[in-house]
């Protein structure tokens, strides 16, 4: 695997889902749910950060005109900024609704199980953030 070259592991023609790591399966399950809602989603695995490979994202939301950045880390300092941030620098024109994250909450991440569900993505708080960004 190359370094710096994101690689589309589905294709979506509705909303592209920007991934890394253990957000990828989740981001997977999110658009196989979707496609039997009628939203087709594409989902982006970054497969790294540095070099970060923002023209296979710009591409995918070319392709789709939405764009929802999934990341484990908290909302606040998180990789899903710089990737919002450059779309929005490079590609704003392509974008036809708001760019969305679904992040970690701001808060230390609790050792209780049914704490931390709480805060990290799912793949309901992916699937329901796609549903409100397909209907804008």
């Amino acid at each position: 695997m190359p370094l710096g070259q994101a690689s589309v592991v589905r294709e979506g023609a509705d909303v592209t889902l920007v991934s890394l790591a253990y957000t990828v399966p989740m981001a997977l399950a999110a658009a196989e749910r979707l496609a039997g809602e009628g939203i087709s989603a594409e989902v982006v695995d970054l497969r790294c950060l540095i070099p970060l490979d923002m023209a296979t994202v710009l591409a995918s939301v070319g392709r789709t005109s939405r764009l929802v950045v999934v990341e484990e880390n908290p909302y606040q300092g998180g990789w899903g900024g710089t990737v919002v941030s450059i779309v929005a620098d490079e590609g704003f024109e392509l974008l036809d609704a708001p760019i969305r994250r679904v992040a970690a909450a701001n808060v230390p991440l609790p050792f209780a199980d049914a704490l931390e569900d709480r805060v990290m993505p799912t793949v309901d708080k992916v699937v329901e953030t796609v549903r409100k960004l397909a209907a804008y």
